[in-house]
């Protein structure tokens, strides 16, 4: 029981660790597509470059969405159900 409640313990904390990596990260993806765009707006460099560092950075953003945890959805009970239960 004991090292159940331990390995639990310990899961959560490796599970909020990876959320706020996760969130640090898009953090940093965010303000890279920004820059990108300030660059691309001061024509400092040729739009192949700009295109090609923005599809990187989307490719990043879209493999980093699909490796992170994800909240449950929330269990709907249909109507019909949610009547039964109130009476």
């Amino acid at each position: 029981m004991r090292a159940h409640r331990m390995l639990r313990l310990l899961a959560l904390a490796a599970l909020e660790r990876l959320t706020a990596d996760t969130r640090l990260r898009k953090t940093m993806i965010s303000a890279q597509r920004a820059a990108v765009l300030q660059a691309r707006r001061e024509g400092r460099y040729q739009e192949p470059a700009i295109i090609s560092v923005l599809a990187a950075t989307d490719a990043e953003e879209t493999a980093l969405r699909l490796a992170s945890p994800r909240k449950k959805a929330p269990v709907r009970v249909p109507r019909a159900a949610r009547s039964r239960q109130k009476a």
